[in-house]
């Protein structure tokens, strides 16, 4: 039985990512060896453009964020894009009009000679677009909490996604699987913005993996950074009755 592997993670957000969780990611990659490479969302973070950014972050610079993001890319070269809410920044503010607009437009264009370069399928921040891949589905997520799987699983169904940062999983009653499984990030745990919420003691560095069937099915494993290593299983076996 042939099978296809698959690795996605997500939430990098730029110039604040976690450099130790991307190097044992990027092990893994080299180890495990993906055909398919999804990346979930959040390539950059943007802080200036956040609504609610204050004084300090809206006097930033983008650019060390934005080429932290494209460098990423270029050493990970996943095939698979979907765009997340810090990405969709970028083109939200190109629609607005003056300077910022045309710099945005460069920063685009940039984007996307790297992704063609790549031969990378890019999706935006939708949620009609869910890049499938047999019967699972991958994108960034759109509910956040420790509810966010179980209403990820009842909207989507079976679906790898990130924009949490925490690694959960939940599935809903179907006689298809619908188990939808937050993966964890790949940025720092802590942000001057949430240095009060609760909630986001949650969060982990992690990432998923699995195998692919040719009917669609598939198998999903969970990737987590425990006490700066990896733990990942370094095998698999299909056994038939």
């Amino acid at each position: 039985m042939a099978l296809r592997r698959w690795l996605a993670c997500s939430d990098l957000h730029g110039d604040k990512q976690d450099k130790r969780a991307v190097s044992l990611l990027m092990q893994h990659v080299a180890e495990f060896k993906p055909q398919h490479r999804i990346f979930c969302g959040d390539i950059w973070d943007f802080r200036p453009w956040r609504r609610g950014a204050n004084a300090t972050e809206q006097k930033e610079y983008v650019t060390e964020d934005f080429n932290a993001g494209m460098d990423f890319l270029r050493d990970f070269k996943p095939t698979v894009i979907t765009l997340g809410n810090h990405d969709q920044r970028l083109w939200d503010v190109k629609l607005a009009e003056g300077p910022m607009s045309e710099f945005c437009r460069k920063l685009i264009k940039e984007f996307k000679e790297l992704t063609d370069e790549l031969g990378c399928v890019v999706l935006p921040y939708d949620k009609r677009r869910v890049y499938h891949l047999g019967h699972l589905g991958f994108v960034h997520g759109f509910f956040a909490g420790p509810n966010a799987a179980r209403q990820m699983a009842q909207a989507f169904g079976g679906c790898i996604f990130g924009h949490g940062h925490a690694i959960d999983v939940a599935t809903t009653a179907a006689e298809k699987p619908r188990a939808a499984r937050m993966i964890g990030c790949l940025c720092r745990l802590d942000f001057q913005y949430n240095r009060a919420h609760v909630t986001a003691l949650r969060q982990r560095h992690g990432w998923a993996y699995g195998y692919s069937f040719p009917n669609g099915n598939y198998q999903a494993f969970q990737a987590e950074v425990i006490a700066g290593k990896a733990v990942v299983a370094d095998g698999v076996k299909v056994l038939e009755a």
